[in-house]
């Protein structure tokens, strides 16, 4: 570069300096360079907006009704179509709940669609939707529940979703093809609005012909890894598993929908519980109704203080589960004829359960009149009042978790 032309861009930079200096003399179009800096401002938004307080579960507890107290621990069946219905009729059918409000659904139903299960799903949380006139308003929404093993117990299997192997196929797949089925059905599940899955099964046995490819193995290592690979999975889509079936059915005869057993449960089979639980304490257990021979041989598991007693002891944080109580192995209690519903569910809440699951079959009347029954124990026996509200509070401590409170 000649000495000419440095001379002239050195000119060339002043004068330009020099008009612009002027200009913001008279016009200060760079002000803003001398005010405070916007990531100041956004800084102390930020500071400022703290996060809204959760509601306390106490206060929530106190605003409700005794008989909504009762109906947040129910788990009310209902039966979703496999053929394409309009938004007006699942709403309807949703709608014929709200009456209940229960604190759970449970799906049902054949080769469920997405859409069909989405609609659904939307319905029964608009029409349940429970309103706490606490300081502030606090709403309650219903967990909803479905089975998910796979295989032949599986609801949600219709257009849209995974169609999973049994539960048995799946153990025995290689791990890469398993996580990458599972992963995709739990996103599934999300994504259309489910809360829990009743699976895995823990059940442990080479064969059983009652609960066929529902058992994963009869190794129990290879049963415990399988099944925290799937809570795993479910729980990355905020999905709670709920493991079953306690204390252990893998070596059961007898089919518990239609027949009362006592066993003995196997201690690798219990071994394979306490794994799950020492990795996961924050999972559901559901209970069924064998009976326990070391413990009271004619008294269902899910409905003996003993039994369930163990696991609300050791495992403070887990949801409690019972099978389905219209089951034929739940009636067992009464020695002359069977329980009601209601002596079921009374007798489930005593032995520590925290939810009361019901089959297809039972109606939303049925379960208006097993609330009604049990407010009137809980009125006229504080000790079963006092059981109540501590199944609650666990209850609504994991719908608060869940962002269902």
């Amino acid at each position: 570069m000649s000495p000419q032309t440095s001379v002239r861009l050195f000119i060339g930079t002043l004068l330009v300096l020099t008009i612009a200096l002027g200009y913001n003399y008279f016009f200060q179009p760079f002000a803003y360079l001398l005010e405070p800096q916007p990531q100041v401002v956004l800084q102390e938004a930020t500071l400022s907006a703290q996060p809204t307080a959760q509601p306390e579960v106490s206060d929530v507890m106190a605003g409700l009704t005794l008989r909504q107290q009762i109906a947040q621990l129910i788990a009310a069946p209902v039966t979703i179509t496999s053929q394409t219905v309009s938004d007006s009729a699942q709403a309807s059918s949703a709608a014929a709940l709200s009456q209940l409000q229960p604190g759970f659904v449970t799906l049902f139903g054949e080769a469920v669609s997405f859409q069909n299960a989405e609609r659904m799903i939307a319905a029964i949380e608009v029409a349940n939707a429970l309103v706490v006139p606490v300081a502030e308003q606090v709403t309650i929404l219903p967990a909803i529940v479905v089975d998910h093993e796979g295989g032949t117990v599986q609801r949600l299997s219709g257009d849209g979703f995974t169609k999973l192997p049994s539960w048995q196929a799946l153990c025995g797949m290689e791990q890469a093809s398993r996580s990458a089925v599972l992963r995709r059905s739990s996103l599934e599940l999300q994504e259309v609005g489910i809360d829990i899955v009743l699976a895995p099964v823990l059940d442990t046995a080479e064969q059983n012909r009652v609960l066929g490819s529902r058992i994963c193995s009869g190794d129990p290592a290879t049963v415990s890894a399988r099944s925290q690979e799937y809570i795993a999975l479910f729980e990355l889509a905020e999905i709670t598993s709920v493991v079953k079936h306690f204390p252990g059915i893998g070596t059961t005869s007898r089919d518990l929908h239609f027949s009362f057993e006592s066993l003995q449960p196997n201690q690798a089979e219990l071994n394979v519980f306490r794994n799950i639980l020492e990795a996961y304490p924050n999972v559901g257990i559901m209970s069924t109704f064998v009976g326990v021979t070391a413990q009271d041989p004619q008294t269902p598991c899910a409905l003996s203080a003993d039994c369930v007693g163990q696991l609300q002891t050791e495992y403070p944080q887990a949801l409690l589960v019972t099978d389905a109580l219209d089951m034929v192995s739940a009636g067992r209690r009464q020695a002359s004829g069977s329980a009601t519903l209601a002596d079921r569910s009374e007798a489930a809440i005593r032995a520590g359960n925290d939810v009361l699951l019901f089959g297809e079959g039972v109606s939303v009347a049925q379960l208006e009149g097993i609330v009604e029954a049990l407010a009137a124990v809980a009125q006229a026996d504080p000790e079963f009042q006092t059981q109540l509200t501590n199944r609650l509070e666990r209850v609504l401590q994991y719908k608060q978790h869940k962002g269902l409170l």
